[in-house]
């Protein structure tokens, strides 16, 4: 014996209700689900690609690359040996390639690092270290690339960027880059070797950008030493940070 159809309601409009066969619905044809997919691909490569674009348009360029500046400055204070013309060293404003100084309430004159032409470092401790060619050429770009138009400037005195931290009283980094035939500032308070978090936004960041993180952190390894009780060249010191100060 045939099964007998199944009848369901019809609505149309509060109307009475109106019997007809129930017919299941068709499938849909293999054909549309293929142009379906293919259009989602497209759409999806389309905007991932204009998502990739958005990103990258906020992350700094780092301008003066060179084959020197592929090679990581990190560790540069450790690798220097002292400088065989040291003795004789005279700071110099016209041989400034970058100088970064380091302030506290106890010691608001004091420095990190100094770098000079062609080949000279001076450390916290005053002491005159001989670069290599590639760790010169890596601090130079680094120095440049942290006054490069591509970074975002915070204004305000020294253009200085601040970490947030619990407490105040930090330390203030200043690094000083000679352009030409002037001097570029920028300064972090309370560089921080993991924190990077701004006490206040500088455009649409939140955090110190990396390359600032980078050369301040390779600047502050001049001081290495000085937290043992290292002897200071106190004399070096304030010749070098004369000439970084001044305008």
């Amino acid at each position: 014996m045939r099964p007998s159809p199944i009848y369901l309601p019809v609505w149309d409009d509060g109307k009475e209700g109106t019997s007809a066969p129930y017919q299941p619905r068709s499938k849909p044809r293999a054909s549309s689900l293929i142009a379906f997919s293919f259009i989602s691909i497209i759409i999806g490569s389309f905007l991932y690609y204009q998502h990739s674009i958005l990103v990258a348009s906020y992350i700094p360029r780092i301008p003066f690359m060179s084959a020197h500046s592929q090679h990581s400055a990190a560790g540069w204070h450790a690798r220097s040996p002292l400088h065989p013309s040291g003795a004789s060293f005279v700071p110099t404003r016209e041989a400034l390639v970058s100088g970064c100084l380091y302030s506290t309430p106890v010691d608001p004159s004091g420095l990190a690092a100094a770098l000079f032409k062609p080949d000279v470092a001076v450390d916290g401790q005053g002491r005159v270290l001989q670069l290599s060619q590639a760790d010169f050429a890596a601090l130079e770009a680094l120095g440049r690339a942290s006054v490069a138009d591509d970074i975002p400037s915070p204004g305000g005195f020294r253009n200085q960027w601040r970490i947030k931290h619990p407490r105040t009283s930090r330390p203030i980094s200043w690094l000083r880059t000679a352009d030409r035939d002037s001097i570029k500032d920028v300064s972090v308070y309370g560089w921080d070797k993991t924190n990077l978090l701004l006490e206040r936004r500088v455009g649409e960041l939140d955090r110190l950008p990396d390359v600032l993180h980078s050369t301040f952190g390779v600047f502050l390894e001049g001081r290495e030493g000085l937290e043992g009780g290292g002897e200071v060249n106190s004399r070096v010191v304030e010749a070098v940070a004369a000439v970084v100060e001044a305008d």
